[in-house]
């Protein structure tokens, strides 16, 4: 069930430690650097920053797959350019001239990401995937434990959404 909330941090089920080192028996085999985690917070703190208060528009370019080229930019991925995507049929060739059926193939396909196991092993930082009725789907930040950032149907702008494993449908480490 998704339902909008606000962001406060949920203490984590492992130590931070356990995390960095990978050493947690649930830990999938991707590794974080303790860069990597450390980069985290700051890198979410600028996508908020940048898009808070703008509602989403295909028109000036302000979509989740905006955010998270941003996004994936400040923690260090080269990212390919984004084609003018200003309108869901424009969205919807470009991914179709890519053999792309949605965002999660996008994700897919972007170096440098890989896809965990189940939602359980998102860290804050890792992005996350949701379907929507136009059959793009929805990219998020994981901001929290069960809290991802990003635009659903739901609302026009930025928010924090309180999220069951459910909802999300794939997710990639960063």
């Amino acid at each position: 069930i998704l339902r909008k909330g606000v962001f406060a941090s949920t203490p984590a089920i492992f130590p931070a430690a356990q995390i960095m080192a990978g050493t947690t028996a649930l830990s999938p085999s991707t590794e974080t650097s303790s860069a990597n985690i450390l980069a985290r917070p700051a890198a979410v703190a600028a996508a908020i920053a940048r898009f808070q208060h703008r509602p989403a528009s295909w028109r000036n370019g302000v979509t989740c797959v905006h955010m998270a080229r941003f996004y994936l930019r400040k923690m260090g991925h080269k990212v390919e350019r984004l084609p003018r995507l200003r309108s869901p049929r424009a969205a919807r060739f470009a991914l179709d001239q890519r053999g792309w059926r949605n965002c999660a193939d996008m994700l897919d396909a972007q170096a440098g990401l890989t896809r965990l196991p189940a939602p359980a092993f998102m860290l804050p930082g890792d992005l996350a995937y949701c379907s929507s009725a136009c059959g793009l789907g929805s990219i998020l930040i994981c901001a929290a434990p069960n809290k991802l950032l990003g635009w659903l149907a739901q609302a026009p702008e930025i928010e924090v959404w309180d999220v069951g494993f459910d909802d999300v449908e794939a997710c990639w480490r960063v």
